[in-house]
């Protein structure tokens, strides 16, 4: 399908910004929009009155936004961490936490025994 668009998108927020028009031409078919990222369960778009759209594995293993018929619109797709990523995320800090404690512990009890 032929329809103009362009995107910016940030790395330090997760957010995609995309802005997608169609042409005239093509206004009475449906289309989709590949975003230069890769695909993984979790990414939402939404427009701005908060209506989603769905999110496909497309060319390339590259996400791609499927677009109905005669959309005009800007579009924000933004990535959502899965849960259990979140949990193993806390996981990994609690353990580095724990494993530092025990290195200092460790260390100061060394040097108690040390200087006594």
């Amino acid at each position: 399908k032929c329809f103009t668009f362009s995107f910016s998108f940030s790395n330090s927020s997760g957010v995609i910004t995309l802005i997608a028009e169609f042409e005239a031409s093509t206004a009475a078919s449906s289309g989709a929009v590949v975003i230069p990222k890769l695909f993984y369960r979790g990414y939402i778009a939404r427009d701005e009155s908060h209506n989603t759209f769905p999110i496909v594995n497309g060319d390339n293993n590259c996400a791609a936004v499927l677009l109905p018929a005669n959309y005009h619109g800007i579009i924000t797709v933004e990535y959502q961490k899965r849960k259990i990523w979140i949990l193993g995320e806390w996981i990994s800090v609690i353990t580095l936490c724990v494993l530092i404690s025990i290195a200092v512990i460790t260390y100061c009890n060394q040097r108690r025994t040390q200087t006594s």
